[in-house]
């Protein structure tokens, strides 16, 4: 087995500049893939306001075929036991919900942006039809 001697005076190990060139790609590789990340992250919360539009949508629609009209009330649907008290916490999950009643049929579901740099709404129809009204106004948000 052969030995690996050493210089005297020199010590194992990595020199400063060796450090300073791995700490460097790092940090580029790092500010390539942080946008891409965000994104990422906000088009899940923006997936999430699509589902819960679209399980308020279905309780309204059950709760209209139980009673004959629209509830338009989140409050009413969570106690009929047709939707999840989670979407009745305000800004829990990004978002805060709401229904509108319009002269009698006319239904629309609401999903406002809270607690982020994107601002807008989603919005669903009584027939099922979405509107995305977000946009990213910069800043990093949560």
């Amino acid at each position: 087995m052969s030995r690996v001697r050493r210089q005297p005076g020199r010590r194992a190990g990595f020199s400063i500049v060796e450090l300073v060139v791995v700490l460097s790609v790092v940090a580029a590789i790092s500010a390539a893939a942080v946008p891409g990340f965000r994104g990422a992250v906000e088009e899940t919360r923006i997936e999430r306001g699509v589902s819960d539009l679209h399980s308020i949508w279905l309780a309204e629609r059950l709760y209209l075929l139980e009673t004959g009209k629209f509830s338009g009330d989140l409050d009413t649907l969570a106690k009929a036991g047709l939707l999840s008290s989670r979407l009745l916490r305000a800004g829990s999950s990004g978002y805060e919900y709401s229904v509108r009643v319009r002269g009698g049929l006319d239904l629309l579901m609401v999903a406002k942006r809270v607690n982020s740099s994107w601002k807008g709404k989603l919005t669903l129809d009584h027939k099922g039809r979405l509107r995305n009204d977000l946009r990213d106004t910069g800043g990093g948000g949560r």
